[in-house]
C-alpha cells in the first residue's frame, strides 16, 4: 500500500496586508510540489491541531514540510523558495553561513513590528490568538 504523501503547508495571517499579498505572489508561482495555504486568523484555525503554539505561529512564518518538520522565520522563507523553481538560487544563496544570521536578526525585528502594520480592509482576527498587540 503507498504511503499518502504529505502536502508542504504555509501558514499565514490573512488579516496581514503585507502577509497575504505576499502569498497570493506565492500562489502564482510555479512550485515543485503542491502548497496548501493555511490562514491563521481564520475563526477555524487550531495551532493545537497541527502541533504549534497559537502564540508562537502569529509571531512568525510557520511552514510544515512534506516529513511535517516545522520551519519558522527565515528558515520558512527559504523552505519555500526552495520549492519555487525560479527562487532556487535565492534558497541556496541566501542560507550561506555569512548572510543567514543577518537575515535571522532582521526577521526578528520584522516579527515584532508586524502586528502593528495595516490589516487588511475587512479583515479582523476572530480567535484572539493574533492579537499579539497586548
Amino acid at each position: 500500500m503507498p504511503q499518502e504523501k504529505k502536502e508542504f503547508k504555509i501558514f499565514y495571517d490573512g488579516a496581514c496586508y503585507l502577509c497575504s499579498t505576499e502569498i497570493d505572489h506565492y500562489r502564482k508561482k510555479d512550485t515543485t510540489v503542491p502548497f496548501d495555504f493555511v490562514d491563521i486568523s481564520s475563526a477555524q484555525f487550531n495551532a493545537a491541531s497541527y502541533g504549534l503554539n497559537p502564540k508562537q505561529v502569529n509571531l512568525e512564518m510557520h511552514v510544515q514540510c512534506e516529513d511535517g518538520t516545522i520551519r519558522k522565520g527565515v528558515d520558512a522563507f527559504l523552505e519555500i523558495w526552495r520549492r519555487i523553481p525560479s527562487y532556487q538560487k535565492w534558497a541556496w544563496a541566501l542560507e550561506r553561513n555569512w548572510i543567514k544570521p543577518v537575515l535571522d536578526v532582521g526577521y526578528f525585528c520584522f516579527a515584532r513590528v508586524r502586528p502593528f502594520l495595516p490589516k487588511r480592509k475587512g479583515a479582523e482576527c476572530k480567535t484572539g490568538a493574533c492579537d499579539l498587540k497586548k
